[in-house]
């Protein structure tokens, strides 16, 4: 199979390559990822960028690295550096992307991109931990890849959301649905040292474990489970006329 693999966390990022590593034995791969970090982008793009190819000591692997975002990644790979590619993944990124993660993620996002375009598409994510191996996770792809390709075929515009939990023996798999949580639950804005006239924060992405939910992907990861779950591409909303009809002059 022709696979193009994308993601945001940059081309020499341990994950992707990792993922090239275990799927090269079988299969062609080109890897177009940033030329730096580009996490939390989400589907940003910019009009002119630049391809720079990369030697990597990855068997039937060519890599370029994109002076662009994650989506450009997947409009240079689809369009001229890899046309012919029959899956895109996006991933391993490092770090989980479940619940509130997927409307801010670059991976999701690049492998929205790829779903938008008609090709099935797969996003992978590992949970931070202190020590990240993404070996069991490249593998689990590797092993189950023919029916992860068949799922993403029959869902048409839909990204095949993976997400691995922070150790190498999950208790299971789950299908689950995507944890809805309000923005005011998730993102916290911390304040810091005021230097040169600015001030400083840090925004950080964390939910509690009580509003998780029963069946979301942010229970499942938590509690140990590879999580499995679809987002869909066509995010259009198409009863607006009756909603106006409805509305008082």
């Amino acid at each position: 199979m022709k696979i193009l693999l994308v993601n945001d966390d940059g081309i020499h990022a341990e994950g992707i390559l990792a993922l090239a590593r275990a799927l090269s034995t079988e299969h062609k791969i080109v890897i177009c990822a940033p030329d730096r970090q580009q996490s939390g982008t989400s589907h940003s793009m910019i009009h002119h960028i630049t391809a720079k190819k990369v030697e990597l000591d990855i068997k039937n692997t060519v890599g370029y690295a994109i002076a662009g975002t994650p989506v450009n990644c997947t409009i240079a790979g689809l369009q001229a550096l890899m046309p012919n590619a029959e899956l895109v993944i996006s991933g391993i990124n490092a770090g989980r992307n479940a619940g509130m993660d997927i409307h801010y993620s670059g991976t999701i996002a690049a492998a929205m991109e790829a779903a938008l375009s008609g090709k099935p598409a797969l996003a992978l994510s590992l949970k931070s931990s202190a020590k990240m191996d993404y070996t069991y996770a490249a593998d689990f792809v590797r092993r189950n890849l023919s029916l992860l390709f068949s799922a993403a075929k029959c869902i048409e515009k839909c990204v095949i959301n993976i997400n691995f939990p922070a150790f190498e023996t999950p208790k299971g798999v789950l299908f689950t649905k995507t944890a809805d949580l309000d923005s005011k639950d998730y993102l916290t804005l911390i304040p810091g040292d005021a230097e040169d006239g600015l001030l400083h924060y840090q925004i950080s992405g964390t939910a509690k474990k009580p509003v998780y939910g029963e069946g979301t992907d942010l229970l499942a990861i938590e509690e140990g489970y590879i999580s499995i779950s679809g987002i869909a591409a066509g995010r259009g909303f198409s009863s607006l006329e009756n909603i106006f009809a409805k509305m008082p002059e």
